[in-house]
């Protein structure tokens, strides 16, 4: 007798874990699927990237890299980092799942009261309103660096009217709920932002402290493991100022190498909680095992 029994169903799209006391969770947008490495991180040999991805038994060809989003209970208050990319299928037509995963979490998008924006690139704000124009977190207020805004809404190089339009369209509603943190400012409860710049102008990196722990939410320092730990100064054609963007990102890396600190990255293997290690004169990224709370 053949056997007809299958593995079927969907798994969720959220993974949960805790930061101190804090109750956090990370929930899936889907993977974007980008060009090959070799056509970003344009310092680089073709070599090195085969080397760097053969020794991670990755494929050579387009890369696929997550969207993980971080949802955290602050005092109360649900606070949700980056949102997306809404209903575009710009990356491929993967993406679009932020508001299904929440539901597996049991969050709906009314509850969300703040929104903290790295940056304004379509991967992290794009889920921001809905195509019909009404806000997709409507109780959300939304924090961001004013730089950044500042940037997009001034913007005229034409290779960036995409962006312009996206910001256009998802920010400028909201104008009125925006509110600005500054380098360095704590501005939720155990909240700091840290001022990251090159990915774009005003790419934001954030701690989030409880008790004796911190975790720092990376954002797009690193897009790819394990190329941006293992090559930190390359160029990257998804810096807006390639040459600062790659000494952020290796002063960032280095710094938490050193501290051990705890960390999330936005488009590393799903979930993305990990460390920062030093391996050799560069760095890899070490996953956190995926430990399951219980009720």
């Amino acid at each position: 007798m053949p056997d007809r029994r299958r593995i079927t169903g969907r798994e969720t799209g959220f993974h949960r874990f805790r930061i101190g006391e804090r109750e956090a969770a990370v929930v899936t947008d889907g993977p974007l699927l980008l060009t090959p490495p070799g056509e970003v991180l344009l310092t680089l040999a073709p070599e090195q990237i085969a080397d760097a991805l053969h020794a991670a038994f990755l494929p050579s060809g387009p890369m696929r890299i997550e969207q993980n989003i971080l949802l955290v209970n602050i005092d109360g208050g649900l606070v949700l980092f980056d949102n997306g990319m809404g209903s575009s299928q710009l990356f491929g037509p993967l993406t679009g799942r932020l508001l299904e995963s929440l539901a597996d979490a049991g969050v709906a998008a009314d509850e969300i009261d703040a929104l903290v924006l790295s940056h304004a690139h379509p991967d992290h704000c794009w889920g921001t309103m809905r195509d019909d124009g009404t806000p997709t977190f409507p109780n959300a207020t939304i924090y961001m660096a004013e730089t950044e805004l500042r940037f997009w809404e001034t913007c005229t190089d034409p290779a960036m009217s995409d962006m312009v339009k996206g910001v256009a369209k998802h920010l400028a509603p909201l104008r009125d709920r925006i509110r600005f943190f500054t380098d360095g400012q704590e501005f939720l409860p155990g909240l700091r932002a840290i001022a990251a710049p090159g990915h774009t102008p005003g790419h934001t990196i954030f701690t989030i402290a409880s008790g004796e722990e911190q975790l720092c939410v990376l954002c797009d320092i690193a897009f790819h493991d394990p190329l941006s730990f293992a090559y930190p100064a390359a160029h990257s054609a998804y810096d807006q100022d390639q040459v600062q963007g790659a000494e952020t990102r290796s002063r960032t890396l280095a710094w938490l190498a050193e501290t051990r600190m705890r960390l999330i990255s936005y488009h590393a293997p799903w979930p993305g909680i990990g460390h920062v290690a030093r391996s050799g004169a560069a760095y890899r990224f070490v996953p956190e095992p995926m430990i399951r709370i219980e009720d």
